[in-house]
């Protein structure tokens, strides 16, 4: 089965880059995989800033999960999705899930 790969950062930019590779992949019967991939952010001041990273996680957990909710609902479920979120660099990461 062919499947389309999307990565995201839930803007409304991408939003529009996922909504048309869900048209596609409908169009071809093709899969799609949503990727969202996450960095720790690291600051720079004198003051420390506390980022816990289970946090950063289940932010983009839910947003991806809502992201893929409302895609179904737009699509009629005529669509199979999978997701995936990790930490790490973009470039790699996608890399590593293209391989897989």
């Amino acid at each position: 089965m062919k499947t389309i790969l999307v990565a995201t950062d839930f803007s409304p930019a991408a939003f529009n880059a996922v909504n048309y590779a869900a048209d596609m992949a409908i169009a071809i019967k093709a899969d799609l995989l949503l990727l969202h991939v996450y960095q720790i952010p690291v600051s720079y001041s004198e003051i420390p800033v506390v980022m816990n990273q289970d946090d950063i996680q289940q932010v983009a957990v839910k947003d991806m999960k809502e992201l893929k909710e409302k895609l179904i609902t737009e699509k009629d479920g005529n669509l199979n999705i999978s997701t995936e979120v990790r930490l790490g660099a973009f470039y790699p990461e996608l890399k590593t899930v293209c391989e897989n």
